[in-house]
């Protein structure tokens, strides 16, 4: 049979034999081939969603928790504005009351001055009366 044929197709004819009994397989591959890319896509497309949800819900949580804290924040600020305004009326009558005092001090220092001049004791002199002016 083979010096029926000529040289060249003696070795064509069993390639042309290969691929046509090759073809069934490659074609199963092939087809193979775009069913794991189809499988590959619905589980990556799967997995994002699972992922978006579980983001979704963090988000949301932590929207909560911000907003939640924004409300503690205006509310400490409030509270240290009025904390602040108490202080400042304290400080004011403070210095109000050191004022008086000062004068009252100065006033008794005059009058037991007065007394020791008039030749008489004072019955009662404060302590550290000196340090008034």
């Amino acid at each position: 049979m083979n010096e029926l044929l000529p040289f060249p197709w003696s070795i064509i004819v069993p390639i042309l034999v290969a691929i046509i009994a090759a073809a069934p397989g490659m074609a199963a591959f092939v087809k193979q081939r775009r069913r794991s890319k189809a499988e590959t896509a619905d589980v990556l497309t799967t997995a994002a969603e699972r992922l978006w949800k579980g983001m979704e819900t963090r988000i949301t949580s932590l929207t909560t928790e911000v907003c939640a804290l924004r409300k503690e924040s205006q509310q400490a600020r409030s509270d240290l504005n009025v904390a602040l305004e108490k202080v400042e009326d304290l400080e004011r009558k403070n210095r109000l009351q050191s004022e008086i005092l000062e004068t009252c001090m100065r006033g008794i220092k005059a009058l037991t001055a007065q007394l020791v001049n008039a030749g008489m004791a004072p019955a009662w002199t404060p302590p550290d009366l000196d340090k008034f002016a």
